[in-house]
């Protein structure tokens, strides 16, 4: 008994250890025993005798140090039944990623021979396609996430996107750990190879000069009087721009031309004041301007926006298409002092991806929007020149979490072959390019302005998507467990 109770532990603080190492603000150095500790851990528990509580403690460490940015969500201190919410977060979706690692281990590993490996493969990558779609996206390509830390390797995903670098990393990983002696276990690497070498026939149109508004408007006690006139003054220095970029939701007067009923005479005048300032400045100065905002709905709703100003007028509006859980979708089971104090929203969805025309064709992704490699294949296929990337990354103070939230705008970049303009409010500001570089600026507040490159690159990834991968993690999945399924099958007792 003392013997597994350590045996336990000792799981469990290997977990926790390359939990930590895997970690964005971890040196590359610690991301690479990460990897390699992992996927050889991932290996050994295909081959060994079940030991369910030791696999469980393991990948439960492992996911909490991947989730304690959850524990650092803002809440008012005026809120303290929601102090906790956070670390609850943290334990909640750590014990159910921890759960859905247990399960692909123990179903996969009944299996025989390389059915048990290409089983498992299918069903790892099936969960984390999954996961993608809850609130624990922001860790759900576990295995993936470890390319990150080797930017010679980033171009794998502007063939495969996360889901089928989660696929061939996995192939070359355990085919090689369970036989290295055996060649045919290397043509995984080899297309991995192969794909880093293939040319991505650079193409190169202009130079932009943009700017981005940079805030750090706190959501609970922020002055909007305050904000309003520092808004005033820092569009009055704003010149010799192409492109000026405000973050999400982040106009101190929320609404921008339509406001909802309700809404006082100093709260108009406060908001006519404001988008005055705005188109006149695309206007006078001939800039582009994408302002976000909030769009009042039907019967109390609202719509996450990005609206589109140029030379003075509105050319277009892009809704928000990914809803983030709870925080944007109005939970009606949940008390209305709890939903009050997380300042959650009730938002409408946008119905589709769609472009913005000004002085150049912008692709918009909004905040969680960015998460979704897929939904931004339009862009690439509509001739785009750049992805506009807006966020509020205010609600949690971690510097992971922000890391993290920068990394994918990177990664839509890359996967997309366009470079991506990224401003948040709390968070990073900057720009990525297809071929791995980016630029940004640490949290602060002011119009920040660089020059860009609107430079593209050929990729597969737009024309295949998630879905040919996730179909041949499904074709893997059913060729692993097939005779499994016919055999309980079988053994299932028949009614006459």
């Amino acid at each position: 008994m003392k013997e597994s109770i350590s045996l336990f532990f000792c799981h469990c603080l290997l977990g926790g250890i390359l939990g930590w190492f895997s970690c964005e603000s971890q040196p590359a150095f610690f991301g690479a025993v990460a990897a390699g500790s992992f996927l050889y851990v991932l290996s050994c528990s295909l081959n060994l005798e079940k030991k369910p509580l030791f696999t469980f403690g393991f990948f439960f460490s492992f996911s909490l140090c991947q989730n304690l940015w959850m524990k650092d969500l803002s809440v008012p201190q005026d809120a303290t039944y929601l102090f906790y919410f956070g670390p609850f977060l943290t334990l909640f979706f750590s014990l159910w990623i921890a759960m859905q690692s247990l399960v692909a281990v123990n179903l996969a590993s009944s299996l025989q021979q390389k059915k048990k490996i290409f089983g498992f493969i299918g069903l790892w990558t099936l969960l984390e396609y999954h996961r993608s779609f809850f609130l624990c996206g922001y860790n759900f390509y576990t295995v993936s996430s470890f390319l990150e830390k080797f930017p010679m390797l980033d171009k794998i995903f502007a063939f495969t996107g996360v889901f089928g670098a989660t696929l061939l990393l996995l192939l070359v990983s355990l085919l090689l750990f369970d036989n290295p002696k055996k060649r045919a276990n290397y043509r995984a690497l080899s297309i991995i190879v192969t794909l880093l070498f293939v040319p991505q026939f650079k193409t190169t149109e202009s130079k932009i000069r943009v700017g981005v508004v940079q805030t750090a408007r706190d959501p609970w006690g922020m002055d909007d009087k305050l904000y309003l006139e520092k808004y005033l003054t820092w569009l009055k220095g704003v010149k010799d721009l192409d492109l000026l970029v405000f973050s999400e939701t982040s106009l101190p007067t929320k609404y921008f031309l339509k406001y909802p009923d309700g809404m006082t005479m100093g709260e108009l005048l406060d908001c006519y004041s404001l988008e005055s300032a705005i188109i006149n400045l695309s206007f006078n100065k001939n800039i582009d301007v994408i302002v976000g905002h909030i769009y009042p709905g039907e019967n109390g709703k609202h719509f996450n926006v990005a609206t589109l100003v140029h030379k003075g007028e509105v050319v277009g509006r892009y809704d928000k298409n990914r809803l983030m859980s709870v925080m944007e979708k109005s939970w009606d089971f949940l008390p209305d002092s709890f939903k009050s104090g997380l300042g959650t929203g009730d938002f409408l969805a946008g119905k589709k991806k769609g472009l913005l025309k000004g002085k150049y064709l912008y692709g918009i992704n909004i905040c969680y929007d960015d998460y979704f490699g897929s939904d931004s294949n339009v862009f690439s296929k509509k001739g785009a020149d750049l992805i506009v990337s807006i966020h509020n990354d205010i609600w949690v103070q971690n510097e992971d979490f922000k890391t993290n939230h920068f990394r994918q705008t990177l990664l839509r970049s890359i996967e997309t072959g366009l470079p991506s303009i990224r401003t948040a409010n709390g968070g990073f500001s900057g720009y990525t390019l297809p071929d791995g570089e980016y630029a940004f600026f640490p949290p602060g507040e002011g119009v920040k302005t660089f020059s860009i490159t609107l430079s593209k690159n050929l990729t597969l990834y737009p024309y295949l998507q998630d879905r040919i991968f996730v179909f041949i993690a499904f074709l893997l999945f059913i060729w692993g467990f097939r005779e499994k399924f016919e055999k309980n099958y079988r053994m299932r007792p028949r009614r006459d």
